[in-house]
């Protein structure tokens, strides 16, 4: 199986191609999609997530475009391994990561902080929601910059949300009462 995958033609190949033509042409990173791809799908057989009934090509694949997915997310919000790297030298200060197009909209910022301030959310909540919001990182990788486990940081995600729905609701109603006894 590894041996037809890994010769010259072979699927590993092709993944390669896909990556070369999805990144227009990009070797450097096309090789390390495919280096992804294999460690994600390795870990998967490790912890026993890959069910072996299914055939390995179309689950490898399956890999390849997520990992793709992964990839041009990242790129496209600015967010790279090594500003990721960068963020994680200067934790304090996730409000200007380096090399981020989310981070130059300081408007967005502020109003989450706003936002979060109205709520009185803990910090932890504060930095999930820039997190996840402003720079676009899924829960699972924002708990991987902020060393948390991934079910504390969705958590806590899902509690930020909660409170800020209120508050915003609050303000509506609040507007809306207002506007009724005007009339």
């Amino acid at each position: 199986m590894w041996f037809e995958f890994m010769q010259p033609g072979g699927e590993s190949t092709k993944l390669h191609n896909y990556f070369l033509n999805r990144l227009n042409g990009d070797e450097q990173t096309a090789n390390d999609c495919l280096q992804e791809t294999l460690v994600r799908f390795f870990s998967s057989v490790e912890r026993g997530r890959f069910d072996y009934r299914r055939k390995v090509m179309p689950y490898i694949w399956s890999i390849a475009v997520n990992v793709m997915n992964d990839f041009l997310r990242k790129s496209f919000y600015g967010i790279s391994l090594k500003s990721l790297e960068e963020m994680e030298e200067d934790k304090g200060n996730l409000a200007n990561p380096p090399d981020s197009k989310a981070a130059e909209d300081a408007e967005l910022v502020a109003a989450l902080d706003n936002l979060a301030h109205r709520a009185h959310l803990s910090e932890f909540q504060r930095q999930v929601l820039l997190l996840c919001h402003v720079y676009h990182l899924k829960p699972r990788e924002a708990a991987h910059f902020l060393q948390e486990p991934a079910r504390r940081v969705s958590n806590e995600l899902f509690r930020a949300r909660k409170k800020i729905k209120e508050v915003t609701l609050k303000k509506v109603v609040g507007k809306v009462s207002q506007l009724a006894h005007r009339e």
